[in-house]
């Protein structure tokens, strides 16, 4: 590279050494100081906010094997006087997508994984063919009627389970004054990889493969209520 390399730059070749060295950086002093610790709450700000923290390494170990990161929107909640949370809203339900119209072949099935992570790391513009979910209606029928749930306020299925309808319920502020959020639709877990870990929901139509998956990375976002 032409770039001049500041002096005190730590030079990476892989990408366990960027996980390393970020760790390391990040939270090293952190997790010297809080030995013995099995939980440790976090309010990431900024850029940080996109950033799997979880997944990276300390002293050659990844941080999930260590210890939970529970991710909080701020520290207010833990400063501020403990009270009971009044949730305005019994649950939201957002799942049963539409997939593929035919299920697909057992040779596909062996690949759809693979095909999904190639597609979130930008290798693949085609989107795979994801096999329907025979229980998801089911769920989401008796969750309706047994929470009196109201399609498209509390329920969102089929062609409107998709990622923007989680993104808008979310910017709106309603999953802070909801009690339970209900995500039915399939999972996909990236171990490479764990921010690109993935839930797959409806395709909107002319919308680009990649927008059905809905990352862990953006999962660590929502602003959820807690009791």
């Amino acid at each position: 590279r032409s770039a001049v390399v500041p002096a005190n730059a730590t030079p990476v070749a892989a990408a366990e050494e960027l996980e390393a060295t970020i760790g390391r950086e990040l939270l090293g002093w952190i997790l010297e100081r809080t030995k013995g610790t099995r939980s440790l709450y976090v309010s990431s700000d900024g850029v940080l906010n996109t950033l799997a923290l979880d997944a990276l390494r300390v002293d050659g170990q990844r941080v999930l094997d260590r210890l939970s990161l529970l991710h909080v929107p701020t520290f207010k909640r833990f400063s501020a006087r403990p009270r009971q949370r009044a949730f305005s809203e019994k649950m939201i339900v957002i799942g049963d997508p539409v997939y593929a119209a035919q299920a697909p072949t057992d040779d596909e099935r062996h690949v759809t994984s693979t095909r999904a992570r190639q597609l979130l790391r930008g290798d693949l513009v085609q989107g795979e063919r994801w096999p329907p979910l025979p229980a998801a209606a089911l769920e989401v029928r008796g969750l309706t009627k047994a929470f009196e749930l109201k399609a498209g306020t509390s329920v969102f299925a089929r062609q409107d389970a998709t990622v923007n309808t989680l993104r808008r319920v979310n910017a709106s502020g309603v999953l802070e004054r909801t009690r339970f959020l209900v995500l039915v639709a399939h999972g996909m877990a990236d171990l490479e990889e764990p921010e690109l870990s993935s839930l797959v929901f409806s395709r909107p139509p002319g919308a680009n493969a990649r927008d059905a998956y809905f990352t862990a990375a953006e999962l660590s976002t929502l602003r959820l209520g807690t009791g």
